[in-house]
């Protein structure tokens, strides 16, 4: 079971999922974390409310999956055309034009990243990103990896 490999106890007040939530900003209150500024309206998709949020403290271990051709030549949250081959990424709260450093925790590989969408929406999952980067962190085949995301620079604002 995944509590018990992760040493954590269901005993006490808070869950895995409500600690996920607080690190991806989700919160019933809408109230960003405590170090976090809140830089955007929250927003809700299938019934969960995301907070954007500016966080240079973000550093959080989780599955990431990519993303490519339904969504190549759409535009992005950001306005950008989403092109499958460039270094980008999709997360739900951190402010559009972040770096963030996403490491694949399988083989080591590591790779600088730019934001520029929403996203991912399905369950505990912290990061989306393109295909080419899936294809140098080694995971496209798999369609998923657990990460380690690491904001490098903030986008300003």
């Amino acid at each position: 079971m995944l509590v018990a490999a992760l040493g954590l106890s269901t005993t006490g007040c808070a869950t895995i999922t409500d600690s996920l939530d607080a690190v991806m900003g989700v919160f019933d209150s809408g109230e960003p974390a405590p170090h976090a500024r809140q830089v955007g309206k929250p927003y809700v998709i299938k019934g969960v409310r995301y907070v954007p949020r500016k966080d240079p403290y973000y550093n959080v271990v989780g599955t990431a999956s990519w993303y490519g051709r339904p969504f190549h030549g759409r535009k992005t949250a950001s306005g950008q055309i989403y092109d499958m081959n460039a270094l980008t990424a999709a997360h739900p709260t951190l402010p559009l034009g972040t770096q963030v450093r996403v490491t694949n925790l399988a083989n080591n590989r590591s790779i600088a990243l730019t934001v520029n969408d929403r996203g991912p929406f399905a369950k505990g999952r912290i990061i989306d990103v393109s295909r080419r980067a899936a294809d140098r962190l080694g995971f496209r085949r798999a369609g998923t990896a657990r990460v380690r995301v690491v904001v490098i620079q903030s986008a300003r604002g």
